[in-house]
Formats: structure tokens, C-alpha cells, sequence
């Protein structure tokens, strides 16, 4: 059950993140659009707001992409503790478990909450990782605006070279970058996520009797 439903999350993340990207994209190619507009026309300012609006965006972006990941992986530690507590139960006899009284317990909120924010995955948060994710964007978008407008591309050449092209799945732009490190960032999250739930599971059922 676990590893499915983990496949069932990581596919609904990228989905997610693949719509969010699209919107984003979306919106800056008319930003593009006046922004090159007026700096061929000679007007430095524009350069520097191109520069600023390209930062937020994608600060936005990976804002937004990691609370949607967050959110995922809150799911999928929920999933995981939920089905070792109904495996323990399967475990204790019913007749010990009346006569015991026994109470199986999931982990507190609060606890599957810091396996997703405070939990290391290979190193970093989570938070680290999206800083990486922002960052790297931010590099490859800015310099594929910067080529397009070296070379005198059109806003909708530049919005391609940013976004890539539906014939080749969008695999090709400046964005592919940074979707592909999300997906590896979801991968890694999701078995790192259902082991600490499972394990926060067991300690809180730890005096089960035997």
C-alpha cells in the first residue's frame, strides 16, 4: 500500500508543479513582451525591471511549488502511519487488546508536520533544497531571456526558449531544469517521509503488549 500510494503522490506533485510552471510561463511572456519592447528602444531601466520581475516570479514559483510538495508529502506521512497503526492492530490479539485496553495511536500532528519541515533528505531540508531549485530558475531563465534578446528573438521565441515546445514536451526550455530537480527532490522526499512516519508510528505504540 505504502509504496503505491507514495507513486499516486509523487505523479500528482509533478502534475501539479508541470500546471504551475505552464501559468507561470504563461505570464511571463508578457512581461517579456513590454520588457523588450522598451529596452530595445534604449531604456536601461527596463533591463534591471525585467531582471527584478523574472526574481520574483520565480521566487514565487518555487514558493509555491515547495508548499505544494509540503503538502504532498504531509499526505503521504499521514497514509504511511495510518497503515502501520492498522498493521499493528492486525498484530495484537483483539481478546489481548480488550483486556489490556489497549489504545493505538497515531503520531501527533505536530510530529509528521516536522518529518516533512525539519526531516534531513540527504543532507538539507527541504527548504534548502527549494532554495537550490529557485536559484538554479533563476540562472537559466535569465539567461535564456538574455540570449533571445542578444539575437534579436521575437517575445514569443523567448517565452519558447523559456518554457520549450509543445512538440518536444516543454523538455527543451530553460524550465526543464528546475522541473526535472523537483521531480528528483520528490523522489527522494517520499521514501525518506514514509520511513520517518513509519518509524514515529512504532515509537508511539512502543508499550503494545507483546
Amino acid at each position: 500500500l505504502a509504496p503505491s500510494f507514495g507513486s499516486r503522490a509523487r505523479s500528482s506533485s509533478v502534475r501539479a508543479l508541470d500546471t504551475l510552471a505552464n501559468k507561470s510561463q504563461t505570464v511571463a511572456g508578457a512581461a517579456f513582451g513590454l520588457a523588450t519592447s522598451v529596452e530595445r528602444a534604449g531604456t536601461l531601466f527596463c533591463s534591471v525591471a525585467r531582471d527584478r520581475f523574472v526574481t520574483l516570479l520565480l521566487t514565487a514559483f518555487a514558493a509555491t511549488a515547495q508548499k505544494m510538495v509540503k503538502t504532498e508529502l504531509l499526505n503521504v506521512a499521514k497514509q504511511e502511519a495510518a497503515w502501520q497503526v492498522n498493521a499493528l492492530e492486525k498484530v495484537v490479539p483483539a481478546e489481548v487488546a480488550v483486556l489490556a485496553r489497549v489504545d493505538f495511536v497515531m503520531p501527533a500532528p505536530e510530529t509528521l508536520r516536522a518529518i516533512v519541515n525539519e526531516g534531513p533528505i540527504n543532507g538539507a531540508l527541504l527548504k534548502d533544497w527549494f532554495k537550490n531549485v529557485e536559484d538554479n530558475a533563476k540562472r537559466a531563465v535569465t539567461k535564456a531571456v538574455n540570449v533571445g534578446l542578444s539575437t534579436g528573438e521575437t517575445t514569443a521565441q523567448i517565452v519558447s526558449r523559456v518554457r520549450g515546445t509543445k512538440a518536444r514536451g516543454y523538455a527543451d526550455g530553460a524550465m526543464q531544469g528546475p522541473r526535472a530537480q523537483v521531480q528528483a527532490t520528490v523522489n527522494q522526499a517520499i521514501p525518506h517521509t514514509t520511513a520517518s512516519a513509519s518509524a514515529r508510528a512504532a515509537e508511539s505504540n512502543k508499550d503494545l503488549p507483546k
